[in-house]
C-alpha cells in the first residue's frame, strides 16, 4: 500500500468457525480495531458484521511515512487477532539545492529563486519524514549574496522549499550548501547572481 496520506478500504475481518471455516453470525457482532503505529496509519476504530454476514470491511488510512504497522481486531467472546500491513513509498536519503532562475540580477534585492528538495536514493523527490528534517543553508561568498532565512524545516508534506537569496552589487558566483541534522547526503549546486 502506499504511504500516500490516503484511504483504502483493504481491512477484512471475517468470522470463522473452530475450523477455519466461513460462519455466518447469528447476532451483528462489534468489532474493535487499532493500529500499533499511527505514524504509519491509522484504522477505524470499530465495525460492525451485521447479523446473516460472514465479514466487515473497514478503512486503513496511510500517513506519509513508510513502514509497518500491526492491525489488530478484537470482539467480545472472540480471541483477537492481527495482521501487518506494510506501506511503501521514496524514502529520503539525499538533499538537493537548486536556484530558479540560476542566474539572479546584481540589484541587492531579494528573490525567491532557491529551492531545497529531499531526495530518494534515484534523485526523485521524497517526502519528510514525520517531524520534518531541518536544513541549514550557508553561502561560500557572503560578499556576493546571503540566504535570508538560514534556517529551513521540510515538514512531512512539501518535498521541496522555495528561499529567498540576497544578491549584493557585483557579479561573481556563489555556492549554496544545504546541511541537516539527519543523516542525508548533501547535493550541492551553483547559483550565478549577474
Amino acid at each position: 500500500m502506499l504511504a500516500d496520506n490516503s484511504s483504502y478500504s483493504c481491512i477484512i475481518v471475517q468470522l470463522q468457525d473452530s475450523s477455519g471455516k466461513l460462519a455466518r453470525t447469528p447476532q451483528d457482532i462489534n468489532i474493535g480495531l487499532s493500529s500499533s503505529l499511527t505514524s504509519i496509519g491509522t484504522v477505524e476504530s470499530s465495525i460492525t458484521i451485521l447479523q446473516g454476514d460472514t465479514f466487515a470491511s473497514a478503512n486503513f488510512t496511510s500517513t506519509f511515512n513508510p513502514g509497518t504497522t500491526t492491525i489488530s481486531a478484537s470482539a467480545t467472546g472472540y480471541s483477537t487477532v492481527t495482521a501487518l500491513i506494510t506501506t511503501v513509498g521514496p524514502i529520503p536519503s539525499a538533499i538537493g539545492v537548486y536556484g530558479f532562475p540560476s542566474t539572479l540580477p546584481s540589484d541587492g534585492n531579494s528573490y525567491a529563486a532557491i529551492m531545497v528538495q529531499l531526495q530518494d536514493s534515484s534523485g526523485s523527490p521524497a517526502r519528510a519524514p514525520q517531524g520534518g528534517v531541518q536544513v541549514s543553508l550557508t553561502c561560500s561568498d557572503t560578499s556576493v549574496g546571503t540566504v535570508t532565512q538560514m534556517q529551513q524545516s521540510l515538514k512531512a508534506k512539501p518535498m521541496s522549499r522555495l528561499i529567498s537569496p540576497q544578491p549584493q552589487k557585483h557579479k561573481q558566483k556563489q555556492k549554496l550548501t544545504p546541511q541537516s541534522s539527519q543523516q542525508y547526503r548533501r547535493g550541492i549546486r551553483s547559483t550565478n547572481l549577474t
